[in-house]
């Protein structure tokens, strides 16, 4: 961490109001608060909140660290497009090469166009 000689650094603490301009630090680093969130002076992370007015002078109220949701999977229809393009174009190739086409091929290639239609 960087030196702030005469700056005072406070330690962060969550759910704790800090008065605009304040420096605090955390894990991360240190921050100074702002009316857009906890500018990081000496680390790689923001963190964001919202102006509280209490009694006539404005604090900084930071959120909680939101939670990120387990990864998914890709909607239908995108697989198909993505699917139904490697397909076409590995039929573009069997054709231009004179190969025999997979039927494999040609059916999914079906079923995709059919679920289109519906």
């Amino acid at each position: 961490m960087k030196d702030l000689g005469k700056w005072p650094v406070e330690k962060y603490q969550v759910g704790f109001n800090y008065v605009l301009g304040t420096l605090v630090e955390d894990d991360v680093g240190i921050h100074k608060v702002t009316t857009e969130g906890l500018k990081t002076l000496w680390a790689s992370t923001e963190i964001w909140g919202e102006e509280v007015l209490v009694n006539g002078k404005i604090y900084w109220e930071p959120y909680a660290p939101a939670e990120k949701p387990p990864l998914g999977v890709k909607p239908q229809k995108i697989h198909d497009e993505q699917r139904n393009e490697m397909l076409s174009a590995g039929i573009s190739r069997y054709l231009k090469a004179g190969k025999e086409i997979p039927i494999e091929w040609v059916d999914e290639y079906n079923e995709i166009i059919t679920r289109w239609a519906e």
